[in-house]
């Protein structure tokens, strides 16, 4: 019985929580949006976007 009194989030009667939790969710995604667009605007430059006028694809 006492051995499911115990997890990884738990020091004995301490609450330790773990390294991922919501805030750290959140940051990732607000960190990773801007990082993953300008990636996709790079790779897709004269492809997509930044054509001269005239040209076609």
């Amino acid at each position: 019985m006492e051995a499911n009194l115990y997890s990884k989030n738990w020091a004995g009667d301490v609450y330790i929580g773990s390294n991922w939790n919501i805030l750290t969710l959140l940051y990732a995604i607000f960190l990773l949006t801007p990082i993953l667009g300008l990636v996709a605007a790079w790779a897709t430059y004269g492809v997509y976007w930044g054509l001269m006028p005239g040209m076609a694809l």
